[in-house]
């Protein structure tokens, strides 16, 4: 794959993750998770694959959802799971410029709402 077919991939991959974590951002009523959480985790396990190819500033974009109370304080634990996944590998790799302090400010305010799912991967960070 080109760069830009790596680019084109991922943007088209990062505006479904936001679209369906816009619409399944609040826990149903009904208890079943809706079909459509399938797909924003189905979402994030592409982001990772695509990941080692991101330039810096996809990386960025990515590690800014990743980051937000939306998806790291997601009622879904798998969302969770794969968010923290994300971010750290988006750290390992160098795919994002991060300011730490302000990231583990943001770590350290979701912590009531993470899953058990994600507790292992969280540890990692």
């Amino acid at each position: 794959m080109t760069v830009q077919e790596i680019a084109k991939a991922f943007k088209r991959v990062y505006d479904l993750l936001k679209k369906n974590l816009s619409i399944y951002k609040s826990k149903p009523h009904h208890g079943n998770a809706p079909e459509g959480v399938a797909v924003l985790q189905a979402t994030e396990d592409l982001l990772l694959l695509l990941l080692p190819y991101l330039s810096k500033t996809d990386g960025n974009a990515l590690f800014a959802i990743c980051i937000s109370p939306e998806m790291l304080g997601h009622w879904d634990g798998g969302v969770q799971k794969r968010c923290y996944r994300l971010l750290a590998r988006l750290v390992e790799g160098g795919r994002a410029t991060i300011d730490a302090e302000a990231a583990m400010k943001q770590l350290l305010d979701q912590a009531q709402s993470v899953a058990p799912a994600a507790k292992r991967v969280r540890g990692h960070l």
